[in-house]
């Protein structure tokens, strides 16, 4: 009766192994998440692209999804996400995103953004097709921002370089 047991334990163990490691996927902590969500907050209201009492009253949400797989923040260790607010006029951004390191392209410095981008993806993109669609991607969000004419603010870009 023990060894039926064992036997018994032993294979819902086994099943419980093998289902983790199939359905299982890649997925930064809450708290990491959370701290790049807070990064990304903290610098649209420091270049004052948006304001606090936006983001307080609610009025501003963030919307952080990958360009290509359209995923959400944290299901990828290596992304390159829009980032873009439920507010009027508002610009998108594009956020590079290396484990738990990040990195926001500046949309009114198209040439450096571009030069920072590339070298990301030669370094972190193996696909030759991918890096073409994300490169296409950001051309998009960059265009759609002239074209709405919202790069025309007086807000000053700062951020820190990714390592």
């Amino acid at each position: 009766m023990l060894g039926i047991f064992k036997k018994a334990l032993l294979t819902i163990g086994l099943f419980f192994c093998l289902t983790q490691a199939i359905f299982s996927q890649y997925r930064d902590s809450n708290k990491c998440i959370n701290r790049i969500q807070d990064e990304i907050t903290s610098f649209l209201i420091k270049n004052e692209v948006y304001s606090n009492k936006s983001f307080e009253e609610k009025e501003a949400s963030l919307i952080i999804t990958e360009i290509l797989k359209v995923s959400p923040l944290g299901y990828n260790k290596i992304g390159i996400y829009g980032i873009g607010a439920h507010v009027s006029h508002s610009p998108s951004f594009i956020l590079l995103k290396k484990n738990n390191k990040i990195r926001i392209l500046d949309p009114n410095e198209i040439n450096k953004s571009f030069k920072v981008l590339i070298r990301f993806l030669n370094k972190y993109i193996d696909s030759e097709a991918d890096r073409v669609n994300y490169i296409f991607k950001v051309s998009q969000v960059f265009n759609d921002n002239l074209d709405n004419n919202i790069l025309e603010t007086d807000y000053k870009f700062r951020w820190k370089k990714m390592e």
